[in-house]
């Protein structure tokens, strides 16, 4: 059987396009997103031995957008919209007949704020929403959907923004949530990470012990403001082992304001850890030459690949 090919923009692990492939129906010929933190894991992750360039091709069936688009903070005056306009102008110059463009549901107020004004081929481009507004404008049929990762059996709520467009007739890759035939093996923190011991030989796993006294005080599902500790930031949270939990890019550090301490060790979560909770499996690793800080901003990143699979099925029947 013939796999469709695929022309991937994921500057982080792809997550997005590993369900795809894990469905034996696509395969990636082309990424222009990698660069020398990403390189390692696409790489290892994909079965492939992609390099950095920036060379175009024609061959392909569908092109894969996964921006690393980030929520403005109080020290930005809206989204750095660099990357937004990469995307736009390379559909604006080869018209792929089938695409998607995938982003956390965190930026997409942000992606319909009126005074947006984006480059296209040096003309403004004003739009109420800068994706949908300009695919249509170009002729595409775009459906724009919100997915949850929780209703598939991720441990925590991870809102994905979704825009799927083609010139061809569209027909919906929503997925119903639920616990029918989509029913994932784990919806808790216990089944995904309760094999992981101090002692465990997977990769990335670095047990950081350095604030041992403080999580020791800290019961699962509290934290630091409810203890003694008047002193200590209320950002110091453990998780629960049988709760849905919620995760924030620093998991791997306790001074994070999102619970990051292990439900059962006195240390905040491992690299590994914090990648099974985002649905990534083990087969994902990165070069152990990177910070803690920019692989977990990665895992953060990353599209959970099992939502990715089912989409496939269902997308391998529409583009065939």
């Amino acid at each position: 059987m013939s796999r469709l090919k695929i022309i991937d923009f994921d500057y982080g692990c792809g997550g997005f396009t590993k369900g795809l492939e894990d469905t034996k129906k696509f395969r990636v010929t082309k990424n222009f997103g990698l660069n020398n933190n990403n390189l390692y894991c696409y790489n290892k992750t994909h079965h492939n031995d992609f390099v950095i360039d920036d060379s175009l091709t024609d061959d392909y069936d569908l092109v894969t957008f996964t921006p690393n688009l980030k929520k403005p903070s109080s020290k930005t005056n809206g989204l750095d919209i660099t990357e937004i306009n990469n995307i736009l102008i390379f559909i604006s110059m080869k018209k792929p007949e089938n695409l998607i463009i995938i982003t956390k549901r965190e930026v997409f107020p942000y992606l319909q704020t009126s005074n947006k004004v984006c480059m296209i081929n040096d003309t403004p481009h004003p739009s109420k929403d800068i994706f949908a507004n300009f695919l249509a404008d170009i002729g595409y049929k775009v459906y724009n959907f919100i997915m949850d990762g929780a209703g598939f059996g991720l441990p925590q709520h991870v809102f994905y923004n979704i825009y799927w467009a083609s010139f061809n007739d569209i027909i919906t890759l929503n997925l119903k949530e639920g616990f029918g035939r989509f029913k994932q093996p784990y919806r808790t923190p216990k089944n995904l990470i309760g094999d992981l011991t101090d002692n465990s030989k997977v990769s990335w796993h670095n047990p950081d012990y350095r604030k041992k006294e403080i999580c020791s005080l800290i019961e699962p599902g509290s934290n630091a403001k409810k203890t003694s500790l008047v002193s200590v930031s209320y950002g110091y949270n453990r998780l629960k082992s049988d709760s849905i939990t919620s995760l924030g890019s620093d998991f791997y550090t306790v001074s994070s304001g999102h619970p990051s301490i292990h439900p059962y060790y006195d240390r905040p979560l491992t690299i590994r850890e914090g990648a099974r909770l985002f649905g990534l499996t083990d087969d994902f690793d990165w070069d152990n030459r990177l910070k803690n800080n920019v692989v977990a901003s990665m895992v953060y990143d990353s599209f959970y690949p099992v939502l990715s699979h089912l989409m496939g099925l269902r997308l391998y029947k529409i583009l065939k």
